[in-house]
């Protein structure tokens, strides 16, 4: 078996001996807030299942050793992984809507949105937006 392979067989397992003990969880909620918790941990299953299956069929047919994971295919997902936990510290320190509005700005960057007035004005509206249905509408104190 190949490295690759093995490192999904476990990856796999992992995910689903996870996914089952939280299913396993639901059931001392109550039945009604507990449907959709059940029905995510039942699509996220299936979704590794479905993972699982079509590694086995790729690896399956012998299409050579493959080396391990190169930093080039996990520094994106990386990035992204270290920029959420940067919104977590800033939302911590500043609160939302700056936290917000400096990782709306730094994904769009990120992603190469142009104009910069374009990136500022969606940060803009979205802000505006927030404030006026949260603060403005149903009265909840956010700041």
């Amino acid at each position: 078996m190949s490295p690759k392979a093995r490192e999904s067989l476990i990856t796999s397992v992992v995910l689903l001996a996870v996914f089952g003990f939280l299913f396993a969880r639901t059931f001392q909620m109550p039945s009604t807030p507990a449907l959709f918790p059940r029905m995510c941990l039942v699509l996220l299953i299936l979704l590794t299942l479905l993972m699982l299956c079509m590694d086995i069929r790729k690896h399956g047919k012998g299409s050579g050793a493959e080396g391990g994971v190169h930093f080039k295919e996990i520094s994106m997902p990386l990035l992204a992984f270290l920029a959420i936990v940067g919104y977590v510290v800033l939302f911590r320190l500043f609160g939302y809507f700056p936290a917000t509005a400096v990782m709306l700005v730094g994904f769009m960057a990120v992603l190469k949105v142009r104009p910069w007035r374009l990136i500022l004005a969606i940060t803009a509206g979205y802000s505006v937006f927030i404030y006026l249905m949260f603060v403005v509408w149903l009265k909840v104190s956010i700041l």
